[in-house]
C-alpha cells in the first residue's frame, strides 16, 4: 500500500489560552499595594508589524475575588471578606494610554460553615476590550475572630482573547502532513500528523483509497496534478473535523489489495 500527500488550510477566528495573573493569599501576595497585571503582548507586537497578522481582537477582562481551593487552610468559622482595589487599564483603541476608574472598586465574598447554607465564594467584575490591565490592592479585611482566613483567598486578573487572523493562503497553510509507517504488516491504523498553522480554528482531514488499477489507468487524472487532487476528493472521500489543538489522527486501514491511500488536511 502506497501513500500520497497533499495539504491545504482554512483559517478564521481563534480563541487563545487565557492570560491569568493571580495574587494568592497562601503565598503572602494578597496584601496592600500588591499588583496583578496582564497584557496582550501579541496585540502590541502586531501594531509594530508592517503587515499586521490580526484582522480583529476581541477581549474579555475579568477581575475575580474568590476562595482558593488549593490553599488547604481549615476554615474555622463563617466569615466575610472585603477586597478594595484600584483598577488601571488601556483599551485597544488607545493601547499606549493608561486610564483608571475615578473610584476604588470593592468585591465582597463570604463563607458559612452551616451545612446546606448558601454562601458567595466568588465575586467578579467583568468588562471588555482592555489590552492591558493592572489591579492594585488598596485593602483587604475580614470579620473573622481569632484566626486569619486571608491565606484561603485569592484575586485573579484574567484576560480572555478571541482573535481573528488575516488569512493568507500561502503563509498560513499547513506546511506539510506526515505519517508514521505502520510497525507491523496488517496494521489497522495509520498515524498522520502535521504542524500547527497560525490562525487555524479547526482542521479538516480527508482521505481516500484508490486501488492500483485505477491509479495506473489515470482514472482521476495525472497523479500530482491539481486536477488529480480535485477529482480524488470530489466524491466519497472520508473526512473528520478536528479542533485547532489537535494536529494528528489515526486513519483506519480497512482496504484490500494494493493501491494508494491519499490524504490531505485543510
Amino acid at each position: 500500500m502506497l501513500f500520497g500527500i497533499s495539504s491545504l488550510l482554512n483559517a478564521m477566528a481563534v480563541e487563545e489560552p487565557a492570560i491569568i495573573a493571580p495574587l494568592e493569599g497562601r503565598l503572602g501576595q494578597l496584601k496592600t499595594d500588591s499588583f496583578a497585571e496582564v497584557q496582550d503582548m501579541d496585540f502590541y507586537a502586531d501594531l509594530q508589524r508592517s503587515s499586521p497578522k490580526f484582522e480583529a481582537t476581541n477581549l474579555k477582562n475579568i477581575i475575580s475575588f474568590s476562595m482558593d481551593e488549593a490553599s488547604g487552610l481549615v476554615l474555622k468559622t463563617p466569615f466575610q471578606a472585603t477586597l478594595v482595589y484600584r483598577l488601571y487599564f488601556s483599551f485597544k483603541n488607545k493601547p499606549y494610554e493608561e486610564d483608571s476608574l475615578e473610584e476604588n472598586q470593592t468585591l465582597v465574598i463570604n463563607y458559612d460553615t452551616a451545612q446546606g447554607k448558601p454562601f458567595n465564594a466568588i465575586n467578579s467584575f467583568v468588562f471588555e476590550n482592555a489590552v492591558r490591565v493592572r489591579v492594585k490592592i488598596v485593602s483587604i479585611k475580614t470579620n473573622a475572630v481569632g484566626w486569619d482566613p486571608v491565606p484561603s483567598l485569592k484575586l485573579t486578573n484574567e484576560l480572555r482573547i478571541d482573535r481573528q487572523y488575516i488569512f493568507n493562503c500561502g503563509e498560513n497553510k499547513v506546511a506539510a502532513i506526515s505519517f508514521t509507517p505502520p510497525g507491523t504488516e496488517g496494521a489497522d491504523e495509520l498515524h498522520v500528523f502535521w504542524p500547527a498553522a497560525e490562525g487555524a480554528d479547526e482542521y479538516d482531514l480527508e482521505w481516500r483509497y484508490i486501488d492500483r488499477s485505477a491509479y495506473d489507468a489515470k482514472v482521476y487524472g495525472e497523479p500530482g496534478s491539481g486536477g488529480f487532487e480535485k477529482n480524488v476528493f470530489r466524491n466519497n472521500a472520508a473526512r473528520v473535523t478536528l479542533d485547532n489543538t489537535t494536529h494528528d489522527y489515526n486513519i483506519p486501514l480497512f482496504f484490500e489489495g494494493g493501491g494508494w491511500l491519499i490524504f490531505r488536511v485543510r
